[in-house]
């Protein structure tokens, strides 16, 4: 055989390969990729950015990938593509819009090659109002231009119900959503959970009236602020009202009732809207067509479209204003995975007494035995022995019970939302001397991103790195060494571990609280009124039950809540030599998450909390020899029943902190408005739940913290029917009864207003007990 001729023709077809490669993967034409960002591409810094991706696949059977990533970013979010040959697929992928990008790149990728590519133009929208218009026909308003605005200006994003995302974090973006003439029954049971969750968490939902049937189908139940009624004609005194000019004249709309904890704006029997919270945020039920032809004619429509479509509140973050708590509650998360587990220590009592075994046995022990046989010329032979089986034994024992070389820690925060939702979050932080692959099994359907790095209780945590896939029932987890690295894990979940009622009556106020999961509630707390009741552990399908005592203190905020609920633990933990329990900690820091409100620090609602292990999102870290740690705090609002005549300590009927938080104060650890400028309105509401109370006695509670004035102040209270300030006798500081309080008392509201001197008396803090019954 001629070898020579073979190498050569062996370096011929090298260098014909070299000149003529084989076409890549990217410029295979089987693939092609149409991809759309939600919102045309408008998107707040610091959310989440839906990409609905169209792939279809004109070759063979495929299973790719379809990756989307910011420019300069060191993360990618994936989601795993399966595709037959002659198919086509609609893929959504969240995306984390953790920087100020104007693009984003999409691709279809398998084993590293790309198949196809788009590259998006996307533009941040930072403080502005990201305003959605939800319909199924098209929604047009008068809205006040970009240029007459000196600040927030409206972004208007148009939504068709099949565009409404199906998880609450694609609607973390928006600040207001507008829905009107959205027809029954086209929002899935994915999509209402979102928009449930998304309220909960700050957003202000508008809906549109015009007619009765306008909410069936489509609108969970808990989200409805009012019954609808008959047709009816709406004065239009308060649009004119807030838009500061006459109004567009009479609309046609319909009446509204509102629910428990509704507050209406016009004259009953109808009025011209109503607003009700819910969680964090509000649902505002207007009672007339938002598009309707006299209100696209009315050239004040501007001016009263800037008053209303207001976010619920606006706090300050790392990215700007936002208009939902999602990015400081998980900033708080994020920090809590610094309290890592304790790595456990090696039992050193046995190796000292293994130590001690072997110098007697090699030593006096040996010499003896030997002596007393009479041969020790074995020694040479069994010194060496026992030394090295010794050796052996305790290099097995090392070995054997090394301690762990990874730290994994894992919580959760559950907030039942109602309606059977669940919004489940879940932080995990890896700590590895050298770099890991940890696999990370899920719940299918999660969302994933890095945590954003932040200063925690113990030290610093950053986000992990590479491919975070999602949809996905496993995900690898890339950590470096000696970093402490974690993620954020979300889903909705249909799933109610919990069921809670308070009854109120004339013996005071009880709960009764029953674990439908299958785990035993841990420590589980319900608060109510500025009041702390602690329950305890709760087994599976165990009923519990508790009375708050009539004269328990106030905790006015969530420092005060916390520092109730970990009283005895703070107290033990402060005692002499006593070390810090990173346990206890932990918990602390994972409250204080859960009750973060972006209004204020007041607990306005009753809440529900209770302790278990594991997340319901099923994650499990792959790392064998690892100390690991899990814990979840599950949350939700029980309902309240009243029967009867009720008396209400103070607690109940507090400063409402949406609508006082401009003017926010404290005084002995109560929350109070500040005095200047004058005349100071203090509005006072009940939990939404007693907000049909008619009141039979009502004594009010009135202080400052500087010396109050001893003449020149005015005290007056509205009177709702008559829409009207009536003046009370009253020189302050202390407490008075109000005539008349049902007349003053009115939809769970009650407004205070101080004027003349009052600036001099700093912060004025109202408190109030009171009488009545349901109607």
């Amino acid at each position: 055989m001629n070898f020579r001729l073979i190498a050569r023709a062996a370096l011929m077809l090298i260098l014909l390969g070299a000149l003529y490669p084989v076409p890549s993967a990217r410029a295979q034409a089987s693939v092609s990729l149409t991809a759309t960002a939600a919102f045309e591409g408008n998107y707040v810094p610091g959310t989440w950015l839906p990409i609905t991706a169209r792939i279809e696949n004109s070759g063979t059977a495929l299973s790719a990938v379809l990756a989307a990533e910011l420019p300069g970013a060191t993360i990618r979010h994936i989601v795993p593509v399966e595709l037959a040959g002659g198919a086509q697929k609609q893929v959504v992928i969240y995306v984390a819009m953790d920087q100020s990008v104007r693009e984003v790149r999409v691709s279809v990728e398998q084993d590293g090659s790309i198949l196809a590519e788009q590259t998006l133009a996307v533009r941040p929208r930072s403080d502005e109002r990201m305003l959605g218009l939800l319909s199924g026909d098209g929604l047009s308003l008068s809205l006040p231009r970009r240029e007459d605005l000196p600040s927030q200006p409206f972004t208007v994003v148009s939504l068709s119900p099949a565009d409404l995302p199906d998880q609450v974090a694609g609607l973390s973006g928006l600040g207001v959503l507008l829905a009107n003439n959205v027809p029954p029954d086209s929002l899935s049971e994915a999509q209402r959970g979102a928009l449930l969750a998304w309220v909960n968490a700050g957003g202000h939902l508008f809906i549109g009236g015009g007619a009765a049937d306008a909410l069936s189908g489509w609108l969970p139940s808990e989200l409805q602020a009012a019954t609808t009624d008959a047709q009816a004609t709406i004065d239009d005194g308060p649009l004119g009202e807030l838009a500061d000019a006459t109004g567009p004249g009479p609309l046609s709309g319909v009446q509204l009732t509102p629910l428990p904890g509704g507050v209406s704006v016009g004259a009953a029997p109808t009025p011209a809207w109503v607003t009700r919270s819910f969680g964090q945020g509000l649902v505002t039920q207007f009672a007339f067509d938002p598009a309707a032809p006299a209100m696209e004619a009315w050239e004040s429509a501007p001016s009263f479209w800037d008053a209303i479509l207001q976010p619920t509140f606006r706090v300050s973050t790392l990215f700007g204003q936002q208009t939902n708590i999602d990015v400081i509650q998980e900033q708080m998360l994020a920090g809590t995975l610094t309290a890592l587990p304790t790595i456990p220590q090696p039992p050193v009592d046995m190796f000292f007494l293994l130590l001690v075994m072997y110098t007697v046995l090699i030593g006096p022990a040996l010499a003896l035995f030997l002596r007393r046989i009479d041969r020790q010329a074995w020694s040479w032979l069994l010194v060496p022995l026992i030394a090295v089986s010794s050796g052996l034994l305790l290099f097995t024992l090392a070995i054997s019970l090394r301690t762990s070389d990874k730290v994994v820690s894992q919580v959760s925060l559950v907030e039942e939302l109602g309606n059977g939702q669940a919004r489940i979050r879940t932080l995990i932080g890896a700590l590895a001397p050298q770099d890991q692959a940890l696999i990370t099994r899920v719940s299918p359907g999660a969302i994933t991103r890095p945590v954003r790095e932040i200063s925690g209780l113990y030290g610093d945590i950053g986000g992990v790195s590479g491919d975070l896939i999602q949809q996905s029932d496993q995900m690898t987890l890339s950590i470096k060494p000696w970093k402490l690295q974690g993620v954020l894990i979300e889903q909705q979940q249909t799933m109610r571990s919990m069921v809670a009622t308070i009854q109120i009556g004339e013996q005071g106020s009880q709960i009764e609280v029953i674990n439908r999961g299958g785990e035993t509630l841990r420590d589980v707390v319900a608060i109510y009124g500025g009041r702390v009741l602690l329950l305890g552990n709760i087994a599976p399908d165990e009923q519990r039950s508790g009375r708050w005592a009539p004269n328990q203190s106030i905790a006015p905020d969530r420092i005060a809540i916390i520092g109730q609920i970990f009283a005895d633990e703070v107290a033990a933990a402060n005692r002499p030599g006593q070390a810090a329990n990173r346990h206890i900690e932990l918990q602390i820091a994972m409250v204080n998450a859960a009750l973060y409100h972006g209004g204020s620090d007041i607990e306005t609602e009753p809440l529900v909390l209770g302790w278990v292990d594991g997340s319901p999102l099923k994650t499990e870290v792959d790392a064998p020899r690892a100390a690991q740690q899990s814990l979840t705090l599950l949350t939700m609002r029980p309902e309240v029943q009243v029967s009867g005549p009720i008396s209400l300590p103070e607690g109940w009927l507090i400063p409402d902190p949406t609508l006082n938080q401009s003017n926010a104060c404290s005084s002995n650890n109560l929350i109070g408005v500040r005095a200047n400028p004058a005349p100071v309105t203090i509005i006072m509401r009940l939990p939404n739940d007693l907000g049909p109370l008619r009141a039979s006695a009502l004594t009010l509670t009135i202080d400052s913290s500087e010396r109050w004035p001893n003449a020149g102040i005015t005290t007056e209270i509205y009177d709702w029917a008559k829409e009207t300030w009536v003046a009370q006798s009253f020189d302050g500081p202390g407490e008075f009864e109000v005539g008349d309080p049902a007349t003053y008392l009115s939809e769970g509201r009650l407004q205070i207003r101080l004027s003349g001197t009052i600036e001099r008396a700093g912060c004025i803090v109202a408190t109030a007990r009171v009488q009545g019954a349901m109607p």
